[in-house]
């Protein structure tokens, strides 16, 4: 019972050697050498995340990540994953084993970056995504076993029950889902962000209707929508296959 992503941007380059060259009407003065180091600096990932934590209180320290994949875990009642790696793309490996103590999560602070991840709220649903993809390759939700995309949707659709059974605010994985461009592997932006949606609704009118959310009965409501849904993604699958 249920009670309980991003590439373009280097951010490891070197910095700029020297200023772009200027002409004296142009720049009228010059920096001592004591100052010489602050024209060529180039933010790091630490000082830009310090940066944006103090701007929007986003942490990712690494007691704040551990707490975050911690908590998706314990949302879908399942144990916590052996390993936690900084660095990695964000992504889950199960090792094949079909249990969860030796799961691997990954994370990469230039991918959340890059994707606009740069708030708690949207990184822990970022979390409860890749939880949903630890159900889903150790087998325990049903149906959802014929392709990368319906194990994509899947994986948006709960982060959406989560986020309006936890008062979790959407907005930030929302907007970058529909950020993202479609491919073989993954959907289309749009369709994920429609799946996502889609189960804040259904949560919402189950608590309206007085039924307590669970996890079978949010899945039920999860095998409709890919019924309804199975046409645009045919179609899209077409368009999108390499």
């Amino acid at each position: 019972m249920i009670d309980g992503y991003f590439d373009d941007i280097d951010f490891d380059s070197e910095p700029d050697s020297k200023l772009e060259e200027m002409n004296d009407d142009e720049m009228d003065c010059e920096p001592d050498d004591d100052d010489s180091a602050l024209w060529n600096h180039r933010e790091t990932m630490d000082e830009y995340l310090e940066k944006i934590s103090k701007e929007t209180g986003f942490d990712l320290s690494q007691s704040a990540v551990i707490e975050s994949v911690n908590e998706a875990s314990a949302f879908f009642g399942i144990p916590a994953p052996q390993l936690i790696v900084d660095g990695w793309p964000i992504c889950v490996n199960t090792q094949g084993t079909g249990v969860y103590e030796d799961d691997i999560v990954g994370y990469s602070r230039e991918n959340l970056m890059d994707a606009g991840i740069n708030e708690n709220d949207a990184f822990d649903l970022v979390m409860t995504h890749e939880m949903v993809h630890r159900l889903i390759e150790n087998n325990s939700i049903p149906g959802i076993v014929n392709g990368t995309w319906e194990a994509e949707l899947a994986s948006d659709f709960f982060p959406g029950v989560r986020a309006e059974l936890s008062d979790i605010s959407p907005d930030g994985m929302k907007s970058s889902l529909l950020s993202l461009q479609g491919s073989d592997s993954h959907p289309p932006g749009k369709l994920r962000a429609d799946f996502m949606e889609y189960g804040r609704i259904v949560t919402r009118d189950m608590m309206i209707r007085g039924v307590q959310p669970t996890f079978q009965n949010t899945a039920s409501e999860l095998m409709d929508f890919f019924r309804y849904k199975q046409n645009e993604i045919m179609e899209m699958k077409q368009i999108y296959k390499s």
